[in-house]
């Protein structure tokens, strides 16, 4: 097999968008419900999420595109994690495709995302921000979590037209999975 080494420098953000998309596969994909300080709900996917440690425990994804919406170029879900310290981490499966697609929209602000994809919100345990169900079927059965922010990162501190690319690390509150279906008992 032959390789090809190529320079992160020299490669647009496009092939390098490319590039990074097929790095980690299959890659998860975090549907961030989150508040604004009126409690206006805001759902957005974010493609660069996981898990990065157990002890402590931290999820962390990353706000990659800008917003025309906003003069720092933040997109709702990073200027309301930021507002109000709360997030959930909704995870997307297949049959949710479309509705997820839905909400990759850069809408305005007050724009309610749960609402323009037909999903139901439902009650977070112990942040405000909502988590999402699939309407009139079954909810959903993939994790959830619900996470106070701990920390943000600019990413690109060089690029000015990368500005509002950020990474939001948060702390577990609640972790909700479906119960059952493996033989050993675990979730």
């Amino acid at each position: 097999m032959k390789f090809v080494e190529l320079d992160p420098a020299s490669l647009s953000p496009r092939d390098m968008s490319h590039l990074m998309n097929g790095v980690v596969v299959p890659r998860p994909i975090a549907w961030v419900s989150t508040i604004d300080v009126d409690g206006n709900r805001n759902l957005a996917p974010h493609s660069y999420f996981n898990a990065v440690s157990c002890e402590p425990p931290i999820v962390q994804f990353t706000s990659t595109h800008s917003s025309q919406h906003d003069p720092a170029g933040y997109k709702d879900t990073l200027r309301n994690v930021r507002a109000t310290g709360e997030f959930v981490i909704n995870v997307v499966s297949e049959e949710l495709l479309d509705a997820m697609n839905t909400t990759a929209i850069d809408s305005p602000p007050g724009v309610d995302e749960f609402q323009l994809a037909g999903l139901e919100a439902i009650a977070s345990a112990r942040v405000r921000p909502p988590r999402g169900a699939l309407q009139g079927r079954a909810r959903m059965s993939r994790p959830h979590v619900d996470a106070d922010r701990r920390r943000d990162h600019d990413l690109w501190r060089r690029a000015a037209r990368s500005r509002s690319r950020r990474r939001v690390g948060g702390r577990p509150c609640v972790l909700r999975a479906a119960h059952g279906g493996r033989p050993s008992g675990r979730v």
